[in-house]
């Protein structure tokens, strides 16, 4: 459905950043810890930045002085999750008033940067994990061209079943109020899915859930390619590539308070148990969520 062309970039001393856009529950977690395992990426977790970013901009008609700069990165510090990224505010601060920033995504991108550096300055990717960055991606990829957004989907009769039990670390409240929420909200999400891809086909990338399960390698193989890490026809031995898989991580994307929303992060993949919900909600439940949610679930050819 979805076709990738290559970026036309052959710079290799390049840094990119892309946004890594998912719907809860997705395995957007488990990809992206692995796929931090290869040198030449970074993932950085979730953080409310980019909203605090654009708003104090736009809020400032783009007119910031130095001082309103220190400001603004004095109240990032105000998040929780931006806070765990352990980056020293003083060394952030003085990296930022020496770049030439311009707007919202100068700032961000050089957050980015600074992260990258500190803590895998070999890596020439980078990917920010974050459901609604999707709002940002069409003015980023303005002004960074080379800029490239993944998005990860399931299907929302899976997604039902696998979130009804568990509850938010902030909120303290279960992921959807009842399959009515979690209908609208998916059908948000993938209406937005469809509407980036229609914007800018050749930097999108769409991850199914279920491919990743039965299929790992060839997904974690595709994904390299579309980011440009490798580029090898069908026929080589590409494999040997997945050997990063194996490598541990030094940084971990999951806080202390998520980590009961992600107990399998470690375990080995089930293949073939992408249906197991089907036993697992009522039949009046399922039927409710795929009717609700039909346009989309046809569009991206999920089965009855």
């Amino acid at each position: 459905m979805f076709v990738v062309q290559k970026s036309n970039s052959k710079s290799k001393n390049t840094i990119k950043i892309g946004f890594l856009s998912h719907f809860a529950r997705t395995g957007s977690t488990y990809l992206s810890t692995r796929i931090n395992s290869h040198n030449k990426i970074i993932v950085i977790p979730e953080a409310r930045i980019l909203n605090e970013i654009k708003k104090y901009f736009i809020y400032n008609k783009n007119n910031l002085n130095k001082d309103k700069i220190i400001r603004l990165l004095s109240n990032l510090y105000n998040d929780t999750k931006f806070k765990s990224w352990k980056l020293n505010k003083l060394e952030l601060t003085e990296f930022i008033i020496s770049k030439d920033i311009k707007c919202w995504q100068n700032l961000f991108y050089y957050i980015c940067i600074f992260y990258k550096n500190k803590k895998k300055p070999e890596a020439n990717t980078i990917i920010f994990k974050k459901k609604e960055s999707y709002k940002y991606f069409i003015e980023f990829h303005k002004i960074y061209k080379l800029s490239f957004i993944i998005f990860m989907i399931r299907d929302p009769r899976a997604i039902y079943y696998s979130s009804i039990n568990l509850k938010h670390s902030i909120t303290g409240k279960t992921f959807f109020k009842n399959f009515f929420d979690l209908s609208f909200k998916w059908n948000h999400f993938i209406y937005h899915l469809f509407k980036t891809y229609k914007k800018n086909k050749q930097n999108f990338k769409l991850v199914k859930y279920e491919n990743m399960i039965d299929n790992f390698e060839e997904t974690i193989i595709d994904l390299l390619k579309f980011l440009n890490i490798i580029n090898l026809n069908k026929n080589e031995i590409y494999y040997k590539e997945l050997s990063f898989l194996k490598k541990d991580n030094k940084f971990s994307l999951i806080s202390e308070n998520d980590k009961h929303l992600h107990l399998n992060i470690r375990k080995k993949i089930m293949v073939n148990n992408n249906l197991k919900w089907i036993n697992k909600i009522s039949f009046n439940k399922r039927i409710f969520i795929f009717f609700l949610c039909l346009f989309f679930i046809k569009k991206l050819k999920y089965n009855f």
